[in-house]
């Protein structure tokens, strides 16, 4: 008797898990529901999303729709062969997961120059570094006429990663499309646990969920990149630039802080960037520094370029004020005579 009675408790346990897994599932679609990453063949791209597939995410801003057919964010479609200006590359900043597709980087920048074919391929976790191993192949695929644009939060970085970046022997992120995980991940109930679990882990080791913001804070306590080397990465990825005949545009956003008294400030090293500017002048590179823009922004029209109504202010994903900043001193460099 008390042994049915346990299978009884046990079957209704089981089928209260399954219903509350099947209910988490059917909240997360709209909630956190991101699409499968896939291998990119060209190598444009470390990997790239599912291609015409229906996203939402909530925990950070507000943001859905679907990917092109190339399995970007942007919100038009690109064909082989079809006319590039410029071509924007970097991270999740660019991909904009956390604002509407209008609002994203190439959108805006498209807005204020109809005449010209902006795409933007940026997608999570490709920092400064990762593009530069991917340039080429990114221009041989898209052959932009005018420029290529690589967005960054990032100006410090180690010995060993320049070395990783000259050299091309930087780790690609994987896309995890086969196996088990590549079957996992195409359920948004469990991508959302294993992100939180991911910032738990990384928070409990005091590493930043955002590491190219704190790396700026940190580098103030620490020597300036070897200039040799960040001069021989930045020379190859304008030689590569140059031999396509487009101009190279770094654009640069640093975290800010924002203090008690209500005062905001840099968070990066100013010798770093100083030092990072020096060279991009050297060889030949646009670059566009967003740190004073957002300061003085924020004194005349109380606006922060970071943080959004559900996370903590002033830090996270650059949201649509940062966005149309950037879109701004962009457009400027494009359209100034400077490209």
């Amino acid at each position: 008797m008390n042994m049915r009675r346990n299978m009884k408790i046990l079957c209704r346990m089981m089928l209260s898990g399954v219903l509350a897994f099947l209910i988490l599932t059917c909240f997360c679609f709209f909630y956190f529901n991101l699409p499968p990453r896939c291998e990119e063949q060209s190598g444009a791209t470390d990997y790239r999303w599912s291609e015409k597939t229906f996203y939402s995410r909530w925990t950070e801003g507000v943001s859905w729709g679907s990917t092109n057919n190339e399995g970007y964010t942007d919100s038009i479609d690109h064909l082989e062969g079809e006319k590039v200006d410029v071509l924007l590359m970097g991270s999740s900043h660019l991909e904009g997961f956390q604002v509407p597709p209008e609002d994203r980087l190439a959108a805006r920048v498209r807005m204020k120059n109809p005449e010209k074919s902006i795409y933007s391929i940026g997608i999570s976790g490709h920092s400064f570094l990762i593009c530069c191993c991917n340039l080429n192949t990114a221009l041989d695929k898209y052959e932009p006429s005018e420029a290529v644009v690589i967005e960054t939060g990032s100006v410090w970085f180690s010995d060993s990663e320049l070395n990783g970046a000259v050299n091309g022997s930087l780790n690609e992120i994987s896309a995890f499309s086969n196996g088990l995980i590549g079957f996992l991940q195409k359920n948004p109930f469990l991508r959302l646990l294993y992100s939180q679990f991911q910032g738990y882990r990384k928070t409990k080791s005091e590493t930043p969920f955002f590491p190219q913001y704190v790396r700026e804070e940190q580098s103030q306590a620490k020597d300036l990149p070897d200039s040799e080397l960040l001069g021989m990465l930045l020379r190859k990825i304008n030689g590569i630039a140059q031999g396509h005949q487009v101009q190279l545009i770094v654009i640069y956003h640093p975290a800010i802080g924002l203090s008690a008294d209500g005062s905001v400030q840099r968070k990066d090293d100013p010798k770093t960037v100083r030092l990072f500017e020096q060279i991009c002048v050297r060889e030949g590179i646009l670059f566009c520094d967003m740190g004073e823009r957002f300061l003085s922004e924020y004194m005349e029209n109380h606006v922060l370029p970071y943080g959004f109504f559900n996370t903590s202010v002033g830090s996270g994903h650059l949201n649509r004020y940062g966005l149309e900043m950037m879109a701004e001193e962009l457009s400027f460099l494009l359209g100034e005579g400077k490209v």
